[in-house]
């Protein structure tokens, strides 16, 4: 007797960042650790051409896809319709990716559990569908994410993510209030990655509530000794920075005061005998200046240092620096960073990882919307027409592809805090909640510039790990759907065990008939690739 398992819709169980996974065959649990850098590499010795290579290569074979879906709105009762349009695109250049057919849209309850699930087709990286949401569903906030397969290569982090509400008139209502007394969470992230003694550096902090909020609050910082070195405040969302000098042996906390007197203990991570410290100046409009300081053994004079910088995986730019007394400096003319999120990654004379920095350019070449209705009042059940059109940077009409949602004006209606615009280019390539993420991209003074770069020294921390970049150690699991949905399985004998070379088939009986076949390989998985299997439909194995 041959037993057939299959798999197509996922059972979603596991917390990740921003989202939750849980496969029915295996289940994978793993923690991420935020702005930890890989410090080891390849314990054999690589050239600095090599780098560059593997990076290439990792390039190459990891295509970035991202997904974002604009709702009609964020909340919603029971019984209404959930709208959405699907835009796919690649990492790189932002436009339309035609790899994926397939996108997998979900609504987590609090418990990271999916209670709605859809699939929808997408043709040259765009798509739409809608979910209705049943009266079975109890009022309270809600995770609604998006993914394709290939995605799946990487953390749950990186899918589309949005928050939403659903109020049920049906059912008493079992929203849990979140308590206040519970204690704030605090977070510290020195520059470049480390403190190393008796080298000042820039550290950010990101302080928020238990929703995920950020927080006013007043800060001191004090050594063993219960003496005080720093104090601080954020600037906006609970983040912001401070100036400190850490010194040999000694162990430093900060205590956080919110707004109703309450306190917080947090220690600050320790410091290193000898390492290195980066920062980045960017007082003037023409050149980014990056500073490298760094505390080394007697015997290692003037280090080798090397800069790397890439964005939405490609590299910009390479340089070697000697360190002289202790420090080196890098000069890099503005006109040469690309837009968008830029990683700079020094590289120890080992061509080993040491410190990163994340660095944020606004992109200058955008579109612009313009609206006109064909009547400023409309009257009960009137037509309207609406006039969209759509210019670039030198002010000419330009094709595009767009959606449009409708909902009531009323209390219950928001605005949302974010866009295709910040999605695309911030929030889309940072890992944990970016709290209005518009707010960076629509105001353009100081405040908040250095409020940008806070999320910056915040957030920052990469899609992989140099360390399996330079021991060719990135394996994709996940194929993209290319062709159409994908059906896996297993055949296994009645005690379990796999079975491999069997010849298995699949069918789907009505009008659009389909028959395909699939051997099973060396752990009896099989696979089945179904062309336009959309709707419900039953399957014959």
């Amino acid at each position: 007797m041959l037993i057939v398992v299959c798999n197509q819709a996922q059972t979603k169980n596991h917390r990740s960042g921003k989202g939750t996974l849980h496969y029915t065959i295996m289940k994978f649990n793993f923690t991420i650790i935020f702005f930890t850098l890989c410090l080891s590499a390849s314990a054999q010795k690589i050239t600095p051409d090599e780098v560059v290579s593997h990076f290439n290569n990792y390039r190459i074979n990891s295509l970035q896809e991202k997904i974002y879906l604009h709702l009609d709105r964020s909340l919603y009762v029971t019984g209404e319709i959930l709208w959405f349009k699907v835009y796919n695109v690649d990492g790189t250049l932002h436009k339309p990716l035609h790899i994926s057919r397939v996108a997998y849209v979900e609504i987590l309850d609090a418990n990271n559990k999916a209670v709605l699930q859809t699939k929808v087709e997408l043709n040259n990286g765009v798509g739409d569908g809608s979910i209705f949401i049943p009266a079975t569903i109890s009022s309270g906030q809600y995770h609604l994410r998006a993914y394709t397969n290939w995605m799946r290569n990487t953390v749950s982090d990186f899918y589309f993510h949005k928050e939403i509400a659903i109020v049920n008139t049906f059912r008493k209502s079992d929203i849990k209030v979140v308590s206040d007394s519970k204690s704030l969470d605090a977070q510290f992230f020195p520059e470049g990655g480390n403190l190393v003694n008796g080298i000042m550096s820039k550290v950010g902090f990101r302080v928020v509530d238990p929703s995920g909020h950020g927080v006013d609050f007043t800060g001191v910082v004090y050594n063993q000794n219960n003496e005080s070195q720093v104090t601080f405040q954020p600037l906006r969302f609970g983040l912001g920075h401070f100036y400190f000098t850490p010194k040999l042996n000694e162990q430093y906390h900060a205590i956080i005061t919110d707004q109703n007197g309450k306190a917080t203990t947090i220690s600050l991570p320790l410091s290193l005998e000898h390492g290195f410290v980066l920062h980045i100046n960017d007082s003037t409009e023409s050149i980014l200046k990056i500073t490298v300081s760094s505390k080394t053994p007697d015997s290692q004079l003037d280090p080798i240092v090397y800069l790397f910088g890439h964005a939405r995986q490609q590299k910009w730019y390479f340089e070697k620096q000697y360190i002289k007394q202790g420090s080196s400096v890098f000069l890099i003319n503005k006109k040469e960073l690309p837009e968008g999120i830029s990683h700079l990654t020094l590289f120890d004379a080992n061509l080993h990882p040491v410190c990163e920095r994340l660095y944020f350019k606004h992109p200058e070449n955008k579109l612009t919307l313009s609206v006109q209705p064909n009547q400023p009042v409309y009257g009960i059940r009137k037509k309207v027409t609406i006039r969209l059109d759509v210019n670039n940077s030198n002010n000419k009409t330009s094709p595009s592809n767009l959606s449009l949602a409708v909902y009531k004006n009323d209390s219950l209606s928001d605005i949302s805090n974010e866009s295709i615009l910040s999605y695309l280019w911030l929030t889309s390539d940072l890992s944990g909640n970016i709290e209005s993420p518009n707010y960076y991209f629509t105001n353009k003074d100081p405040k908040a510039k250095e409020a940008l770069d806070n999320v910056m020294l915040t957030h920052g921390w990469r899609r992989f790990s140099w360390n399996d970049i330079l021991t060719k150690k990135i394996e994709n699991q996940f194929i993209p759907e290319s062709y159409g949905a994908i059906i896996r399985g297993v055949v296994l004998q009645p005690n379990g065990i796999p079975i491999k070379n069997v010849s298995t088939y699949i069918s789907t009986p009505g009008k659009n008939i389909q028959f395909n076949g699939s051997r099973s390989n060396e752990k009896g998985e099989i696979q089945f690739e179904m062309k336009d299997f959309y709707g419900q439909k039953k399957i014959i194995l």
